[in-house]
């Protein structure tokens, strides 16, 4: 299976009061093989993510992480796929980086095979912990 690291460096963060929202979108690349036809696919992909700071009253903070990202891929078979793929996690802790599960949706405009992915991904801050990036790191796909 092929999947390609993805990063970039524009944070647009927004915060208010206690709670902190830093938000930043980027495109990267992306590439993952379709396991129903042995399709290697690839493309650029559109990225959202969110990181929410939240201070409680005794001192803790609590952290959400959402990612989501949609696009197009172009298959080596000549097939065309679109893709949607969600992650959200809750973290107890501000940490250097987030693992967050996801799963995504692979839908063929053409004849292809649809087929699903469930995964984790790292989500990558900065000292601020607002997201500068996310790393694909597992992914098991599922013909449907």
């Amino acid at each position: 299976m092929f999947a390609s690291f993805i990063f970039s460096l524009t944070v647009l963060p927004v915060e208010s009061g206690a709670m902190s929202d830093k938000t930043f979108r980027f495109s990267g690349p992306f590439g993952l093989q379709n396991p129903c036809n042995g399709e290697m696919t690839n493309g650029t992909i559109d990225i959202n993510i969110v990181v929410t700071s939240n201070e409680t009253g005794n001192g803790d903070v609590k952290v959400n992480v959402h990612h989501t990202s949609h696009g197009r891929l172009t298959g080596n078979l000549g097939n065309t796929y679109q893709v949607s793929r969600h992650a959200k996690d809750r973290f107890d802790a501000i940490a250097a980086s987030y693992d967050v599960p996801w799963t995504g949706q692979f839908i063929a405009t053409g004849a292809a095979p649809d087929f699903t992915v469930d995964g984790t991904l790292r989500v990558l801050v900065n000292a601020e912990n607002e997201p500068i990036g996310s790393a694909f790191l597992t992914g098991v796909p599922t013909c449907k």
